[in-house]
């Protein structure tokens, strides 16, 4: 076994079910620690326990790019006429949850959502856009919230739509997990602007996905 594969462990593994609740498969969240520049980093991994005839198997299952995290309470938060807070990864996601918000995410990482997954907000009265604020490549976090916004656009949704980020200065809090870690609210986020974040996201390419580790 090689120094990286010593130094990878699993950290959690969020669940993705249906709309009625049974799972479909699950993300690897994986560390690696790696001495030098850099420090720690992160990888992820599908499981599929059904694959295999029910023994289960590592590897993304057919029709995964339509379902999204915490799918039945998001469903059931849009039926009450809740707010929806979207999220470019599970770790913010789920510190909304912890308090009570709504929220979801996708699995794929940035810039990979599809209409399929937005349409399951089609019904929410609001959807409130979380922002990552990427330090070297900004236009990563812009351009993936661009495509969630474009993609309810799409579809024609009839709701409000808001962009939100963490407070700060670009290059300290960088998403909503860090916001509510320093000891912020929801309340205190800070609202992006549309026309300043359709600019920056105008800027990105695939390659920035690559050189910002945005890989899964």
């Amino acid at each position: 076994m090689n120094d990286t594969a010593r130094r990878k462990r699993e950290v959690c593994r969020y669940d993705f079910t249906d709309e009625r609740g049974r799972l479909v498969f699950q993300k690897v969240r994986y560390a690696i620690d790696s001495p030098g520049p850099g420090g720690r980093t992160k990888s992820f991994k599908y499981y599929n326990p059904n694959a295999f005839g029910g023994i289960g198997g590592f590897g993304k299952p057919e029709g995964a790019d339509r379902l999204i995290f915490n799918l039945p309470a998001t469903l059931a938060a849009t039926r009450a006429g809740e707010t929806i807070h979207s999220t470019e990864g599970e770790k913010d996601a789920l510190e909304l949850i912890k308090r009570g918000y709504a929220a979801t995410s996708v699995h794929q990482g940035a810039n990979k959502v599809t209409v399929e997954q937005m349409a399951w907000l089609y019904e929410a009265p609001r959807v409130v856009l979380w922002v990552d604020k990427d330090v070297e490549h900004p236009e990563v976090g812009a351009h993936d919230a661009a495509m969630r916004h474009d993609h309810l656009l799409r579809l024609g949704y009839p709701g409000i739509i808001e962009f939100r980020r963490a407070r700060g200065p670009w290059g300290g809090l960088k998403d909503i997990a860090d916001h509510l870690a320093a000891g912020y609210t929801v309340d205190q986020a800070v609202r992006v602007s549309p026309a300043r974040l359709a600019a920056c996201a105008a800027q990105w390419t695939p390659a920035d996905n690559r050189r910002a580790r945005y890989v899964l």
